[in-house]
């Protein structure tokens, strides 16, 4: 819903359509009949009128009293909508002298003494004095109308006088940029009319110079982002925190999820999913890629793959939730400022969200470096030994598994070498299963070497023998059968180590 809406416009100086002033000159009259039968339904004449109203001035369909009006057709509520129809068209309606003289005296217009005009000095002037400058002059005269819903007007302390006043003081200058007019050459009078639906001001401006002053629709605009800033400033602040932890949750939880992705396919149970496939993708369509890795700069074809990535996370139901929680504070944003409906964009077209984008680049560049130089220069020889070969049937996804196991080999290994156990009894389980046979090499030396486990021979035996042409293997099972006195078969494992060089 609309917030605060603006109308603004210039006067011609010429009188016509009579019968809308014949309704403003009896319209304490209306407001009385208006108190007394206000629930009742619109009469014929009032139904009449609207018609007529619409007619000469179609944009009034989009007022707060029209919504009003159409959804609750009363008496009341027809009295409203044509009285601010009239109001915010008394430009086109009356002279310039009559338009001064009644907006600072017509009924509900709140006064601080004989009017209830004010302007840079208050009310320090003389209205007579301001009646006949502004009837006399030459340049154009432009006015504007801002008007609020009561229920915010009383919420947030814009039922009176004293805070338009305020208000209209403190941002002359932005209406003097928005019209393109020199702040020393700006006139403006204003004043308050404390409708019961919704209260607004009006208010004339023009420049000392006649040939100065030009107001676009963009200078419009800039009118109502500027008023709408400051009366709804408390409510954009709690509005902006709640978007910015919304987006920041988004991020985290996104980041979260190709974690999750990248790290978990649990080892065990790799993951199968359209993201997965497409972080795959990416990583190969960078392969001869060597500029910066940065979403503006990569290649049209992983720009499409990050994209799809993004689409797919979107599907998420966590991250659905929160994108439509975002948005909602976003759409709350724009119907303060304007009058449109903002239009949905996927997550991925949104600019608050380009770091995504990034971040899953950074990831992933990261994710595949990290398993295809696993750090642990300690396992390279026996590596080799063991042979991480890949050739031209592996697919994408079968060498990815492969150095993903290797990756998990070296951490597990590291954990041993620096006395980590909180890792040790799953690692156990994942090597016992893993069919890699540097995985039955470091599962020997943990039943060998007793770490954190009972040392149990027999097991390490066995793994090492599964561990294939292992040097380090064929050492260490040495050692094991000269412990337990088996000299032949010490000598034997001595003589298959030195034939590996070892």
């Amino acid at each position: 819903m609309v917030r605060i809406i603006v109308k603004s416009g210039y006067m011609k100086g010429k009188s016509h359509k009579e019968y809308y002033v014949n309704y403003v000159a009896t319209r304490e009259g209306v407001e009385k009949f208006k108190s007394d039968y206000g629930n009742m339904k619109a009469t014929k004449k009032q139904q009449k009128l609207i018609q007529q109203l619409i007619k000469d001035y179609p944009t009034a369909t989009g007022m707060f009293e029209y919504n009003d009006f159409k959804e609750n057709p009363t008496r009341e509520n027809a009295s409203e909508f044509i009285s601010s129809v009239i109001d915010s068209n008394l430009d086109d309606i009356t002279t310039k002298e009559n338009y001064i003289d009644y907006i600072s005296h017509r009924p509900r217009v709140e006064k601080l003494g004989e009017h209830g005009l004010f302007s840079d000095a208050g009310l320090q002037f003389e209205l007579n004095d301001v009646v006949k400058e502004i009837g006399e002059h030459e340049g154009n005269v432009w006015t504007h109308i801002i008007s609020i819903k009561r229920e915010d007007a009383t919420r947030l302390g814009f039922d009176s006088v004293q805070s338009w006043m305020s208000l209209c003081q403190e941002k002359r200058n932005d209406l003097a940029k928005a019209m393109k007019i020199d702040p020393n050459n700006l006139k403006w009078f204003a004043a308050f009319h404390n409708e019961g639906h919704h209260p607004h001001i009006h208010m004339v401006a023009y420049s000392k110079n006649p040939k100065e002053g030009y107001l676009t629709k963009k200078g419009i605009e800039s009118i109502r982002k500027q008023y709408a800033g400051s009366i709804f400033k408390n409510d954009l602040l709690h509005i902006y925190e709640n978007q910015t932890a919304n987006r920041d949750e988004i991020k985290k939880y996104s980041k979260e999820k190709v974690v999750e992705i990248l790290n978990g396919m649990d080892h065990e149970h790799f993951d199968s999913s359209q993201i997965f496939n497409d972080l795959l993708k990416l990583k190969m369509s960078l392969k001869d890629y060597h500029g910066r890795m940065m979403y503006a700069y990569i290649p049209k074809e992983s720009k499409q793959i990050i994209n799809d990535i993004l689409r797919e996370l979107e599907k998420d139901e966590n991250i659905a939730q929160l994108y439509e929680q975002w948005y909602l504070y976003k759409q709350q944003v724009n119907e303060t400022y304007n009058d449109t409906v903002l239009e949905r964009l996927p997550l991925l077209e949104q600019k608050e969200f380009k770091s995504i984008k990034n971040m899953i680049l950074n990831m992933v560049i990261q994710d595949f470096e990290d398993i295809h130089n696993f750090g642990n220069s300690e396992l390279d020889d026996v590596t080799n030994e063991t042979g991480m070969e890949f050739n031209e049937e592996n697919s994408l996804l079968e060498e990815y598994k492969i150095r993903r196991d290797y990756k998990k080999i070296g951490d597990i290994n590291l954990a041993i070498k620096n006395n980590e156990f909180e890792m040790i009894p799953e690692s156990i389980e994942w090597l016992e299963k893993c069919e890699l046979p540097l995985a039955k090499y470091i599962l020997g030396k943990i039943y060998h070497d007793g770490f954190y486990v009972d040392r149990d021979l027999d097991k390490a035996i066995e793994c090492y023998k599964q561990s294939g042409d292992n040097k380090f293997a064929y050492n260490r099972l040495a050692n094991i059968y000269r412990e337990l006195g088996d000299n032949d078969l010490y000598v034997h494992y001595l003589y298959q180590s030195a034939n590996e060089n070892f």
